[in-house]
């Protein structure tokens, strides 16, 4: 039976959710389930509540065809602190009024309302860390 894991990608404009599967290698093979929703201008815990509705919508749908592990991955815009906070001002683009985001753990967030663990980065430095992985792995 295949494995998946859910990532998300928050945008400025919409909010993107997948299933993608995980080969034994733990390589990412393709995505098997994917959903979006137009970014919610809203404080964060209804901001939120509408990623972890979305994310149950993937896992919903990807769980007729394989496993669905425990975890989920955020690519979310923001610098990070150390302590997996959004640093101050950092997020002008999400909530519905100036510093909403301001010190919000995004991992925990979701984590609290899907009831399995989450990561988040900051969405910039995802994209390169798969870049330079992907390229790491071509011999070529």
């Amino acid at each position: 039976m295949p494995s998946f894991v859910v990532g998300v990608d928050v945008g400025g404009t919409k909010i993107k959710a997948g299933a993608v599967g995980v080969g034994p290698d733990g390589v990412s093979r393709r995505v098997v389930a994917g959903r979006h929703i137009a970014t919610p201008r809203a404080a964060p815990p209804a901001f939120y509540d509408a990623i972890a509705a979305l994310v149950a919508a993937v896992r919903a749908e990807a769980q007729a065809i394989g496993r669905i592990l425990p975890v989920v991955a955020v690519a979310h815009p923001g610098r990070f602190l150390a302590d997996g906070s959004l640093a101050r001002g950092t997020t002008p683009n999400l909530g519905a009024a100036p510093g909403q985001f301001d010190g919000v753990r995004p991992a925990q967030e979701l984590a609290r309302r899907i009831g399995i663990d989450g990561f988040a980065e900051n969405d910039a430095i995802a994209q390169m860390r798969f870049g330079l992985d992907a390229l790491l792995r071509d011999a070529t």
